[in-house]
């Protein structure tokens, strides 16, 4: 049984456990609370990871300043959420080498919400597709496969 994504999936589950659903706007409110305590505790990973390799760099090389830039060295790795570049989601993660800590990410997509909505809306080659406003700084959209 498919049952959708976003509120018309959860609306199809309530239904078929004879509950009722929240409305649109109480869902839109904790989708925003998931996602701004998802980035908080993202952003003090993020910074307790720097903190450290900070620290390391400092313990190696003594005569570094506290906020001098750190010549370090990385390697970039990501994944897409099933195999094959199927899918629309991926990460990238930015590790430093020597500690092996993931100083910064990035969370990836093949196509843009507003865009892949305007092109279902007014078709690709509509002159209202084209002057959207997001069009031109949307790096988000590859090859439009929305």
């Amino acid at each position: 049984m498919d049952m959708g994504v976003w509120h018309a999936g959860l609306t199809k589950l309530c239904r078929f456990l004879d509950m009722v659903p929240m409305s649109q706007a109480i869902y839109t409110k904790h989708i925003l609370a998931v996602t701004y305590a998802n980035n908080c505790v993202v952003t003090r990973v993020l910074d307790a990871a720097a903190a450290t390799v900070r620290r390391v760099y400092r313990e190696i090389d003594s005569s570094l300043q506290e906020d001098a830039v750190i010549d370090q060295v990385v390697s970039l790795d990501g994944s897409w959420m099933t195999r094959g570049h199927k899918s629309a989601y991926g990460i990238g993660c930015v590790i430093d080498t020597m500690t092996g800590l993931c100083v910064d990410l990035a969370v990836l997509s093949s196509c843009c919400q507003r865009c892949s909505y305007a092109w279902r809306r007014y078709g690709k080659h509509s002159p209202e597709f084209g002057r959207a406003p997001w069009i031109p700084e949307c790096n988000d959209c590859v090859g439009w496969g929305c």
